[in-house]
C-alpha cells in the first residue's frame, strides 16, 4: 500500500475520532466522566481541528499521488468515499446541534450521492469521471462552512 492509500485510510480513521470529540454526548454520560466533561466544553474546538486536519489530507494525499505516480484504482474509490463520510458526518452532527437546517443537509447528502452514482455507472461502462478543478474547489466552501458553523 503506497503513502497516498496511507493517508487516506488516516482521513477516513479521523472521522470517528470528530464524531466522538463533536460534543453531542448524553447528560447522563457527562455527569458520570471528568473526560467526557473536558470533551463537552472543549470538543467543539478539538473536534474543529480534527475535522481541518482530516481536510488538509485530501490536498495531501491526492498531492503525494500525482507527484509520485501513485494513483491507484483503491485511491479512487477511497479518496471520494472518505470526502463524502467526513462531510456528511459533520453536516448531520451540526443538524442534530440545530446549527444547520435539515434540509440544507439533506441538499447536499443527495448531490454527493447522485455524483457518486453517476461516477459509478459511468466507472461500470469504463469511463472514468475524476474531479476536476472545480470539484475540487466545491470540496473546499463545505469544509470553511462547516469549519466556521462548528465554532459559531
Amino acid at each position: 500500500m503506497n503513502l497516498a492509500n496511507k493517508i487516506t485510510i488516516a482521513r477516513i480513521f479521523l472521522i470517528p475520532v470528530f464524531i466522538f470529540l463533536f460534543p453531542t454526548h448524553p447528560d447522563w454520560l457527562i455527569n458520570k466522566s471528568e473526560f467526557i466533561q473536558h470533551i463537552d466544553s472543549y470538543g467543539i474546538y478539538y473536534s474543529t481541528l480534527v475535522f481541518l486536519i482530516a481536510s488538509l489530507t485530501d490536498k495531501l494525499d491526492g498531492h503525494i499521488a500525482r507527484k509520485y505516480n501513485q494513483i491507484t484504482n483503491l485511491g479512487k474509490l477511497l479518496d471520494p468515499l472518505a470526502d463524502k463520510l467526513l462531510i456528511a458526518a459533520a453536516l448531520i452532527l451540526l443538524v442534530s446541534q440545530h446549527r444547520l437546517y435539515t434540509w440544507v443537509a439533506l441538499v447536499i447528502i443527495a448531490r454527493e450521492v447522485i455524483i457518486t452514482g453517476i461516477r459509478t455507472v459511468a466507472a461500470s461502462q469504463n469511463i472514468a469521471l475524476q474531479a476536476d478543478q472545480l470539484g475540487k474547489i466545491k470540496m473546499v466552501f463545505p469544509c470553511f462552512l462547516l469549519i466556521f458553523k462548528n465554532r459559531s
